[in-house]
């Protein structure tokens, strides 16, 4: 028992650098795995963007589609309403 005591009275020094890497080792995990975790929530973040964006450029092509649609119903009408106005006129004329 002395002896182990003697021992670590001269080499103190060898236990205190062990006790600093291994926290010093301890820290560098956590940070490491901190850093994991923050760049995981960022790519999940950033492909929700990405898929916000998409469905947006298609919701803007339906739109654009459903504007196109109701110019061609509005033209229709009117061909339909001019038609029945001349159909009317030829009628009365009679």
């Amino acid at each position: 028992m002395k002896e182990l005591l003697d021992w670590l009275k001269n080499h103190w020094f060898l236990l205190t650098a062990l006790v600093a890497v291994g926290t010093a080792w301890g820290q560098t995990t956590a940070k490491v795995a901190e850093l994991e975790k923050k760049l995981d929530e960022r790519a999940k973040k950033e492909q929700k963007i990405d898929d916000v964006a998409e469905k947006t450029g298609r919701l803007d092509e339906r739109t654009i589609n459903i504007q196109k649609d109701m110019q061609d119903q509005k033209t229709l009408l009117m061909q339909i309403i001019q038609n029945q106005n001349r159909m009317i006129r030829q009628v009365e004329k009679k």
